[in-house]
């Protein structure tokens, strides 16, 4: 819907500069006479440009606590839903304590030992998941903690359950006793807000759809953190981790544009946010393996150098922020278009029969033809017939009724697509039947210096 670049030149190639980072982009190309006049796009299909190194932010630390840090950076040209990943290590990064993965421009670290230093770091994630460079954000230390309750601990599994619009999270007592309360938050910006917070003495709490608060976004990055608390006694919090709701199926998937060697699926979003990810795929044989695969934050892919007159399928599902895919969208079965032939000619032309071939331009061989013959450039069909061969011979001895002697014939071919859909037709140069051998010849009305000769025509047209 809108044009990102554009270039005119007289090469077969083209360069792009000054795209935008970590975007996906379509290429199309065409010709244009010496008159300026263009010829139709043919689609160079898509890719995506890499992630940049995230920049620094006013402040690396917006908080920092007993067991807690937050840290923060700049997008750095990064397109927004961008996924960064930022990480903690108490030893200079020769190990990551832990690793957040956001579409925000902070992130929590929670559960860090008191009066210890951390040193931090961020990347940006691409579309297709490599990623850009680390940017260092330097190092801080926690505050050093109170004497109190247990911080809570970490349970096998943190988040048991994910939904499309909840996610249960669970942790361990960490040695407290039965009299110990926990109050678990949930955030979607790093703790900068806290959507919803549980109180229970339990070791596990439901947000969303079925537990504390409304439902949650789909596809939408949530952090969850603990705390133990009794009395007047309040340890500090522990993080439980990031997660992502999980993504809805798209829905609605259609062929939006079909051509002999490329087709394009178009789908709806379906809730989902404008940083979901979908992979389209596309196979031969009903996904018992693929032909082609694309990512794309678009609600349509295009995939090209197909078979031409092929039967392939096309879906489409949903990642979330984690890449955990959606079902897949009820899938399209499509053939492509087929090629015009090339080369029709007429051959082995007789009094009352001729026979017809051309070249099957790549189509497969499975592809059905249409041969049509006329008198009359078409005005009418004298024959109009399908066949499997790229040959055939028509009239006396082959296909449709016997050919009129004499006569000239216009030749015209097209392939038909599995589904019916014609091609162009391709006219051959025309031909015309032999004339019949006259029949019936005698000699009457013979004088001393004259006799008349009589024959009949024996289907020859009149002008023979």
């Amino acid at each position: 819907a809108t044009l990102a670049a554009s270039r005119r030149l007289a090469g077969a190639a083209a360069a792009f500069g000054a795209l935008a980072p970590n975007t996906t982009f379509q290429a199309r190309v065409r010709a244009v006479n010496s008159n300026g006049v263009p010829t139709a796009f043919v689609s160079g299909g898509s890719t995506a440009t890499a992630a940049a190194t995230p920049a620094a932010a006013g402040a690396a630390f917006t908080a920092v606590g007993v067991s807690s840090v937050t840290a923060a950076w700049a997008a750095g040209g990064n397109r927004p839903g961008t996924v960064f990943e930022a990480q903690v290590s108490s030893d200079s990064f020769a190990t990551v304590n832990e690793s957040s993965a956001t579409a925000a421009l902070s992130a929590g670290f929670e559960g860090l030992a008191g009066a210890a230093s951390y040193a931090f770091r961020v990347r940006a994630l691409g579309v297709d998941g490599a990623p850009s460079a680390f940017l260092s954000l330097g190092a801080t230390t926690t505050l050093t903690p109170p004497v109190g309750l247990s911080l809570p601990g970490d349970a096998a599994t943190a988040f048991p359950a994910v939904g499309l619009s909840s996610v249960a999270a669970a942790w361990a007592s960490g040695g407290n006793g039965a009299g110990a309360l926990y109050e678990a938050q949930l955030s979607s910006d790093s703790f900068a807000t806290v959507n919803v917070s549980s109180v229970t003495a339990g070791l596990s709490a439901v947000f969303g759809t079925g537990g504390e608060g409304p439902a949650l976004d789909l596809n939408r990055g949530y952090s969850v953190r603990v705390r133990a608390s009794s009395g007047a006694v309040t340890t500090g919090f522990n993080p439980l981790g990031s997660v992502f709701t999980l993504a809805d199926a798209p829905a609605s998937a259609a062929l939006a544009a079909l051509g002999t060697s490329s087709a394009t699926l178009s789908w709806g979003a379906n809730g989902n946010p404008a940083s979901t990810r979908y992979e389209a795929q596309l196979s031969t044989d009903a996904f018992a393996s693929l032909n082609a695969s694309s990512l794309t934050y678009g609600t349509s892919a295009v995939f090209t150098g197909l078979a031409q007159n092929t039967t392939h399928h096309l879906r489409v599902r949903a990642l979330n922020g984690a890449a955990s895919p959606s079902a897949f969208d009820s899938a399209v079965t499509t053939p492509t278009l087929a090629a015009a032939p090339i080369d029709p000619a007429l051959s082995a032309v007789g009094a009352s029969s001729v026979t017809a071939s051309w070249g099957a331009n790549s189509n497969p061989s499975s592809t059905l033809w249409t041969v049509q013959l006329s008198t009359d450039s078409f005005v009418t069909l004298n024959l109009d017939l399908p066949t499997p061969a790229v040959s055939l011979a028509l009239g006396t001895g082959g296909s449709g009724p016997a050919l009129t002697p004499n006569t000239t014939y216009y030749l015209r071919v097209a392939a038909l697509s599995r589904s019916g859909i014609p091609s162009a037709s391709v006219t051959a140069t025309t031909a015309s039947t032999l004339a019949e051998v006259p029949s019936g010849a005698a000699l009457s009305s013979v004088h001393f210096t004259s006799a008349a000769l009589s024959w009949s025509a024996n289907g020859n047209p009149a002008g023979t």
